[in-house]
């Protein structure tokens, strides 16, 4: 409920900022380290980070020369790593250890508030901030279990099923960097708020990637802002010479009009 009320809220806004400017577009691509958090961590277990990535799509609308909504539709790979120890029969003895390397893909939607400070009419520092949903679509977990590795394909389900993840996380992005021309560079925070697991039932596991990231923006509105700077700036330079050209032409008939002798 609280996922769809979001994503409602966030097609509205888009829908009216649509209707009264023109937005910008582009790739965005990142690198990422990935984390689990978790509040109580058993004696002899842990768990450790793991790199990620994300790739997609951004959007961005201007609310005035510094200030814009930046949407982007992301494909996010999550997770992390896992190491504790599993007991053998009923006398607790240690047999064997238990790594796992947990690897859930996201599709994720952040819509970020973003403030550029411009340096120079070409570099500008950046940052924002906002809300983030995602729903999980894939992944795949490696285990090293009893002497054994396998690969097993994460499932999403509601809490308490045996599956291994949420369906849904949402949680709050942030980012900072810079911006040369139509290139950025930026680091990036993504903050679970959900607990994304469903297979340890008393404990709240969330999400956290800390990451760098590069994108492209291109748009209509910049081509045509430039397009009417130019515009603009040769008007002024054909005026004189339009008037320069017509001082030309009628200056032979003003003089034989003033060298005319009225009797």
């Amino acid at each position: 409920m609280k996922i769809s009320l979001l994503y409602s809220l966030l097609t509205g806004l888009l829908v009216s900022l649509s209707l009264s400017a023109q937005p910008r577009f582009g790739i965005r691509a990142s690198v990422q380290n990935c984390f689990l958090t978790y509040p109580t961590v058993q004696t002899g277990t842990s768990f450790g980070t793991r790199i990620g990535y994300d790739v997609g799509v951004v959007l961005e609308w201007p609310l005035s020369t510094s200030w814009a909504i930046q949407p982007s539709l992301l494909l996010s790979s999550k997770g992390s790593t896992f190491a504790g120890t599993v007991s053998y029969g009923t006398t607790g003895v240690v047999f064997a250890a238990n790594n796992t390397v947990f690897r859930p893909l996201y599709l994720q939607l952040p819509a970020l508030l973003v403030y550029r400070f411009p340096v120079t009419p070409r570099f500008k520092l950046l940052v924002g901030a906002g809300p983030y949903g995602a729903i999980g679509v894939g992944g795949t977990m490696l285990r090293d279990v009893l002497y054994q590795n396998f690969e097993v394909a994460i499932t999403y389900g509601p809490k308490g099923t045996g599956t291994q993840f949420r369906r849904y996380d949402y949680g709050v992005s942030a980012l900072a960097g810079i911006e040369v021309g139509k290139c950025n560079f930026t680091l990036n925070l993504n903050e679970g708020l959900a607990n994304t697991t469903s297979f340890i039932v008393s404990t709240d596991i969330r999400n956290r990637t800390i990451g760098f990231s590069a994108g492209f923006l291109v748009g209509a509105g910049s081509e045509t802002k430039r397009l009417s700077t130019t515009t603009n700036s040769n008007s002024p330079a054909q005026c004189p010479a339009s008037s320069s050209r017509l001082r030309q032409t009628r200056s032979p008939m003003l003089r034989l009009v003033s060298n005319k002798r009225v009797w």
